[in-house]
């Protein structure tokens, strides 16, 4: 996909240099100019003489104003208590699953039915066989590190001026604001559609999870849950968010403790096993490169271990992808080259498994592969392949270069995009690409799973045998082939249960008859 284009955005916009001629020409946005310029005049202006640098060190940056505007819509989320609220109380239809207590301090486990909510209303894709197979994409990370605002960059980078524009449906997530530094954004888990998969046959959701280190406070987002005894009707989400489908709450057995039963333990324990099990790519998001090794990596290794180990037959290792958030320009012009950026992480990280300065998280993560799997690892790269189906890095900037950010975010969908693909051809070789309907029944298993116990492998050959049993006798081999046709030929005016069985008459027959003239000659019946 290429970046934004801002010609539709800006038509219309005239050169704001007096002495410009050049009327109709397209014209370009400084932001430390605040001035729009033609191409011709934009070098006319003395501040984007050569050797001329912005407040950053670097030479003003051409922008298309409607690019810009999306941006800085996203980065200035509102400043007044009231905005922020409202937002949030709208914000409560995407909530996903997360964990409440009760009046004594128990807590329990809802799963609030967005996702059977967007799939119901998930556009239906032209031809005969409409089958769906959704994919997931998490973003996690510490508190105040962005992730609200990387999906929602996401989502909304595209919208246009047309009001009615198709790509103006989608909600995106509350980003954090001033009004609330001292508290999380974001409450639970949250999901959302991505708009421009959402009606294909690979709709992509994207799965925005609370902050980490966090502690006890009680996310903005989970207050104004409170605050709403039903979900909000605003009609900010129209065609694409009916009314939620209201899930099963559970009791949570683990949580037999004070320990157990703290936020945060929650938010480290039970969320990451969750989306580390059903997601084909897990985006961690953090401002700070240098504390990657502490911050993030050793808990990228230990949730893979602990999803890894508590999951049995798994069709796919999830993705992994870095996004270094709010980069301060003034790195070497490579580094925003995720294959560059990735490089230079893990070349940064290449002493943690030395015996002597070692990080010990690490080393016995490693030693257990080479003793218990016999398994060589002799870099960290190799260590996390063991834990995710690959790793990349992504640079994001600090605002204030708009077209950069546009180019970025631009490669950290590319990223996601391959990512999503692999994905999706390592479960069809496998045999294990889960529908609609199929993906919600192992969702819902792995909710009763992990609520009941957080130690004991969740398997998925075991849930998929419980809903789609052997065959016992030749009575159910016929049947399970009638719903497999069934299942490829979805439409009940040509495809009914007499249409089919009349079809598959005789070519049961002729099977029985060969049967019996190639195995059971001279036996009696």
């Amino acid at each position: 996909m290429e970046p934004m284009r801002g010609d539709l955005v800006v038509k219309g916009r005239s050169c704001e240099d007096d002495r410009c001629k050049q009327g109709g020409s397209k014209v370009w946005f400084c932001v430390d100019c605040d001035s729009g310029f033609c191409e011709h005049c934009w070098d006319l202006q003395a501040q984007h003489k050569l050797g001329k640098v912005a407040r950053d060190g670097y030479k003003h940056e051409k922008a298309h104003y409607g690019m810009l505007k999306v941006y800085q819509d996203i980065l200035q989320p509102p400043a007044t208590p009231g905005q922020l609220r409202q937002l949030h109380d709208d914000d409560t239809d995407t909530l996903w699953f997360g964990v409440t207590k009760d009046e004594s301090g128990v807590p329990r486990f809802e799963d609030h039915g967005r996702y059977a909510s967007l799939m119901a209303n998930s556009p239906s894709t032209s031809g005969t066989n409409t089958a769906k197979y959704p994919q997931l994409v998490s973003f996690v990370g510490v508190t105040n590190a962005g992730k609200s605002t990387v999906v929602k960059m996401l989502i909304d980078r595209h919208k246009s001026n047309d009001p009615d524009s198709m790509e103006n449906d989608f909600p995106s997530p509350v980003v954090g604001s001033a009004v609330n530094d001292r508290v999380p954004t974001s409450g639970d888990v949250h999901l959302y559609a991505d708009p421009y998969t959402f009606q294909s046959r690979t709709p992509r959701l994207y799965a925005d999870c609370e902050g980490l280190e966090g502690g006890e406070s009680i996310p903005y987002g989970a207050q104004s849950r409170k605050r709403t005894d039903s979900f909000s009707n605003s009609g900010k989400l129209k065609k694409h968010s009916a009314k939620r489908l209201q899930g099963r709450p559970r009791n949570i057995a683990w949580a037999d403790n004070d320990l157990r039963r703290k936020r945060e333990y929650t938010v480290t324990e039970l969320y990451p096993r969750l989306l580390y099990t059903f997601s084909d790519v897990i985006v961690f998001v953090l401002r700070n490169a240098k504390t990657f090794q502490s911050a993030v990596l050793t808990k990228l290794l230990q949730w893979g271990a602990a999803g890894l180990e508590k999951s049995l037959n798994q069709p796919t290792l999830p993705h992994a992808v870095i996004v270094l958030n709010a980069t301060e320009m003034g790195i070497e012009e490579e580094e925003w080259n995720p294959k560059t950026a990735t490089a230079s992480l893990l070349k940064s990280l290449s002493t943690a498994l030395d015996r002597i300065g070692g990080v010990p998280e690490l080393q016995d993560l490693a030693n257990t592969w080479r003793s218990e799997r016999h398994t060589e690892i002799r870099t960290v790269r190799d260590l996390i392949e063991r834990y995710y189906a690959s790793f990349t890095v992504v640079r994001i900037p600090a605002k204030g270069r708009y077209t950069l950010m546009d180019k970025q975010f631009n490669s950290l969908l590319q990223v996601i995009n391959v990512n999503c693909r692999e994905s999706l051809e390592t479960k069809r070789r496998a045999r294990m690409l889960s529908n609609t309907d199929e993906w919600n029944i192992y969702l819902q298993a792995g909710f009763d799973h992990f609520t009941s116990n957080l130690d004991t492998p969740f398997n998925f050959i075991e849930v998929s045998l419980k809903n789609n049993p052997l065959p016992e006798n030749f009575g159910d081999h016929i049947r399970q082939l009638a719903t497999a046709i069934l299942a490829v030929y979805p439409d009940p005016k040509k495809t009914s249960g007499q249409w089919i069985f009349e079809n598959l008459g005789s070519m049961v027959a002729s099977c029985i008859l060969l049967d019996c003239v190639q195995y059971r000659k001279g036996e009696q019946y």
